[in-house]
């Protein structure tokens, strides 16, 4: 009758090892590989709302009668990158290597991205800009303050200050 206590200990734990080796070699990197997704479309997602920031503002300053000036905060998330042409705003955010190829976020796929690993995006600006000042290839992370003007001629120019 011992003999039946101490094999059901043994099951017992044979069960509990195996579920650790379980969960030590497919778990555990399957969380990495999740958190690190998540980490890239947050990255991704905050980017893009970063240009959209600066594109609505803008366009609603070139939208306006007479001059006007409007000054907007936005956050640039680390490892992206804002840049502004005259006609458009263009973000670019790195992804991690670890997720590999065909497994960017569904945003990201078929973007014409410059490079692998890389989530690339435009928005364009209902009209032109005349300049964008000093707001070329601006890198994360970091929080910016930036100002739209548009003078008595109509031209709408976008500055750091």
């Amino acid at each position: 009758m011992k003999n039946r206590k101490g094999q059901a200990s043994i099951e017992f734990i044979m069960i509990v090892l195996i579920s650790l080796v379980y969960i030590v070699g497919y778990v555990q990197p399957n969380i990495a590989i999740a958190a690190e997704s998540a980490q890239d479309v947050a990255r991704v997602g905050q980017a893009r709302l970063a240009a959209d920031k600066i594109v609505s503002a803008t366009n609603a300053i070139i939208t306006s009668a007479g001059e006007a000036k409007e000054t907007i905060n936005v956050f640039i998330p680390s490892q992206a990158t804002i840049t502004c042409q005259q006609s458009k705003i263009l973000f670019d955010a790195t992804l991690s290597d670890k997720l590999g190829a065909g497994k960017e976020p569904p945003a990201c796929r078929n973007d014409g991205g410059s490079a692998a690993n890389t989530c690339s995006g435009e928005i364009p600006f209902i009209r032109p800009v005349g300049s964008c000042g000093n707001i070329s290839a601006i890198t994360g992370a970091t929080s910016l303050r930036i100002a739209i003007q548009k003078d008595a001629t109509g031209i709408v120019s976008l500055n750091v200050p």
